[in-house]
């Protein structure tokens, strides 16, 4: 990220799935300090109150209260309302999803967390919508983070319009035949790929441009284990 930063100083993103703009965020550093310019969405209004107070004074950054869906309208998702209960993880409120069983894989960390799960009807957009509605033409960066819906948003992208240089998903709560698509799919569309325990960084190969090729090369030897 810190080298995607320096050769994209005035980068446009979309963060999907945002929460409250600084828990395990990857962006935050690079949103507070470049001049980034980006849309944020979140659809859980408690969550989104707290992303409000942290950046809805910037200028620069656009606040979105939905989800992303492959509908306009509403529907429900599953979430745990929020607690002062000391016992909860400090994360427990980026803990938002349509798939309740991806909820009740958190339960070594929150044993009574079944009893917790509540429903919400929030708004919902697709990924085509959100653009249209907020003029965006382009993006250098997409970050997902949907607790196990992150393949249906990244179907939805046209990624021969949009033609994102980076892209960071969420893959652990992927089922495994979904990570398999999702990054079979992203190669076909000319991007290459690198995982860690969490996470999925795609970056687009494009040997026409310098940024481009700089960062593939990065990925290559992080693939390939050698020293940078």
């Amino acid at each position: 990220m810190y080298e995607f930063a320096n050769l994209y100083p005035h980068a446009l993103f979309m963060q999907i799935g945002a929460n409250d703009g600084s828990k395990g965020d990857y962006l935050e550093t690079y949103v507070q300090t470049r001049d980034w310019r980006g849309v944020l969405v979140e659809p859980i209004p408690y969550v989104f109150a707290s992303l409000t107070r942290r950046h809805g004074s910037n200028p620069r950054l656009t606040l979105v209260n939905a989800a992303i869906s492959d509908h306009d309208g509403t529907a429900s998702l599953y979430y745990l309302p929020k607690d002062e209960d000391d016992n909860l993880p400090p994360w427990y409120d980026a803990l938002a999803t349509f798939r309740r069983d991806v909820l009740l894989t958190h339960t070594p960390w929150i044993p009574d967390i079944e009893s917790r799960i509540a429903t919400i009807d929030v708004t919902t957009l697709t990924f085509d919508s959100l653009c249209r509605n907020r003029g965006i033409e382009r993006l250098d960066l997409i970050q997902i983070d949907t607790e196990g819906y992150d393949y249906e948003i990244i179907r939805q992208i046209d990624l021969d319009r949009y033609r994102p240089a980076f892209i960071l998903f969420e893959h652990y709560h992927l089922r495994p035949d979904e990570r398999d698509s999702c990054r079979s799919s992203l190669e076909r569309h000319g991007y290459l790929t690198i995982s860690n325990f969490m996470d999925t960084v795609a970056i687009l190969d494009d040997p026409s441009d310098k940024r481009s090729v700089r960062l593939v090369k990065l990925l290559t030897k992080l693939r390939d284990d050698k020293p940078i």
